[in-house]
């Protein structure tokens, strides 16, 4: 539902829905990697809302949540972590802190995979 919400940009309605299901995620599984990803989703579109303050610290501790369980993804391990590292370059960018943008984007660039150097020509 939250990704529907999201995809429409009804940022209010996708907050109301993310907050109940982090509400039960941390309730029933605080320690899944689904969890922090919730949290990241819930930072991202807090951001959005341009409520910085209270954004910030989902951002940053559901990535670094994702980050210690990426073994545990459910999907492919690390699934996810590039996409929560772009929220919080977004988020910084949008607050207007180009540094923090510019260590996280760092980061994201990082964890990339590094393409194989190309055969001279003959």
């Amino acid at each position: 539902m939250a990704a529907s919400y999201l995809a429409q940009t009804k940022f209010a309605e996708a907050e109301a829905v993310l907050r109940e299901a982090l509400a039960a995620r941390e309730h029933h599984f605080p320690d899944d990697y689904l969890t922090f990803h919730t949290r990241t989703v819930l930072g991202g579109v807090l951001g959005a809302r341009k409520q910085f303050a209270e954004a910030e610290p989902l951002l940053i501790s559901g990535y670094e949540g994702m980050k210690q369980r990426e073994a545990k993804s459910p999907a492919t391990p690390g699934a996810g972590l590039p996409e929560a590292l772009g929220r919080i370059v977004k988020f910084y960018a949008d607050w207007g802190r180009a540094d923090a943008a510019a260590g996280w984007q760092k980061q994201l660039a990082d964890l990339a995979p590094a393409k194989p150097a190309e055969a001279p020509p003959k």
